[in-house]
């Protein structure tokens, strides 16, 4: 910039500017003859009138040029701009000082020699209605500085906040702690697994070995409702779904410190349910209708489960004269399917018809006698009765075995939709 801010010295917008020191009178002025007090305080006014106005006028000219560079300035110089603003107002501001203060204090000290107490007095309410003028200067200025201070928040702003949007990017690509994450992650695998467990619980509930009860009270099976069954597992399949879509959501939100939006909310609302739906219909209908496969989880992980106090007091009571310490072997020869007919063979006065077998397998070892009716078993729906808790435990094999099925199908849905989304 060139001309009136030309060599100005950049000072702090902050401070106040102060006035220099008034400067003492060297001479005493020669005056002639000694003048009225009207005339004192007249030649007072006048002189402090001039004195004022050509300062701010000064000011007023030195405001209008910061306006008008800060108007023209571009983004790169507006902190220049501000700042020679200031510089050249405590400038003008000083100038304005001494000039005022020297006529004040040569007027003042000719009034105070030649005049009464009264031109004092109109001295000093001369410099107090100077007082709100020097202060409303100072207020144009600051206001010139904060309109060039806005122009130049408008400006360099963005590009500010670009560069901490990158930053952020950039942090988020760093890769975290892998093992860390990987280890919550297997937390989440294991809330969706503990998910699985408790829907089959109730899916094998009282009710269901109630009806189990009444089949075989009554000898005769119920044709299943397929309608029912497949709305049932429908349900299944939705809750299982949603807590891995949930999970996911957590997951990414809290632990990976990801900002989820709605469209990554679709995405992986759309890879859980493309993967998740087929994979578990088709577990659950093969489960189904091959009850064979989950003999390899009821006799490992849901023997495991049973195979305690309750069913070694519940297999002494029922079994005898046999060569065996422990009788909790027999529910591993136990399942929904055969509990009825295999108990029978197990009932020492048996005689099965020429075309049936006698599952029986453990040698010497058969059910008491005071457990049957005749040929049927004394069942009852009561925990009283011994033959109703171990068909309880036998239908909790069942259970540990489908929801290990359906957990590692659950599992598999996770770690595929993970390797798809992340």
């Amino acid at each position: 910039m060139n001309g009136y801010f030309d060599n100005n010295i950049y000072e702090n917008f902050a401070s106040k500017p102060t006035a220099t020191t008034k400067p003492t009178v060297t001479t005493k002025p020669t005056v002639t003859t000694k003048p009225t007090v009207a005339n004192a305080i007249n030649s007072a006014g006048n002189a402090i009138n001039s004195a004022a106005d050509t300062s701010i006028q000064r000011i007023n000219q030195a405001g209008d040029k910061i306006l008008g560079q800060i108007n023209n300035a571009n983004t790169t110089k507006v902190n220049q701009v501000a700042n020679a603003a200031i510089s050249q107002f405590n400038k003008s501001a000083n100038t304005a000082s001494q000039a005022i203060g020297q006529e004040f204090k040569t007027q003042y000290n000719n009034a105070k020699k030649y005049v009464p107490k009264i031109a004092k007095n109109s001295v000093n309410t001369a410099l107090k209605n100077a007082d709100p003028i020097a202060k409303e200067l100072v207020h144009d200025v600051t206001g010139a500085f904060n309109y060039g201070k806005t122009y130049y928040n408008k400006n360099a702003d963005p590009m500010i906040q670009k560069g901490f949007k990158s930053l952020e990017s950039g942090i988020k690509k760093i890769p975290g702690n892998k093992k860390a994450s990987s280890m919550i992650f297997l937390i989440f695998v294991a809330i969706v697994i503990l998910t699985v467990f408790a829907i089959y619980y109730f899916k094998y509930s009282n009710s269901y070995v109630s009806n189990l009860i009444e089949e075989i009270q009554s000898g005769i099976s119920k044709p299943p409702s397929y309608l029912f069954g497949i709305l049932k597992n429908l349900v299944f399949v939705a809750i299982i779904c949603g807590m891995i879509v949930l999970s996911f959501i957590i997951f990414k939100a809290v632990v990976l410190k990801a900002d989820v939006k709605k469209k990554d909310t679709i995405n992986i609302l759309t890879s859980v349910m493309t993967i998740g739906i087929p994979v578990l219909i088709i577990t659950m209908a093969t489960i189904g209708n091959m009850p064979l496969m989950l003999r390899s989880f009821e006799n490992t992980f849901g023997y495991w489960w049973i195979n305690g106090s309750s069913l070694k007091e519940c297999t002494t009571k029922l079994f005898d004269n046999g060569n065996y310490n422990d009788y909790n072997i027999v529910a591993t020869q136990l399942f929904e399917e055969n509990f009825n007919y295999y108990l029978k063979c197990m009932n020492q006065n048996y005689k099965g018809a020429e075309d049936t077998i006698n599952l029986n397998r453990f040698k010497n070892v058969y059910l008491k006698p005071d457990f049957f009716d005749e040929e049927k078993l004394k069942i009852e729906n009561s925990d009283e009765n011994e033959l109703f808790k171990l068909l309880k435990l036998v239908i909790r094999k069942r259970h540990i075995s489908e929801a290990t099925w359906i957990s590692l199908a659950a599992v598999f849905v996770m770690y595929s939709s993970y390797l798809y989304i992340k």
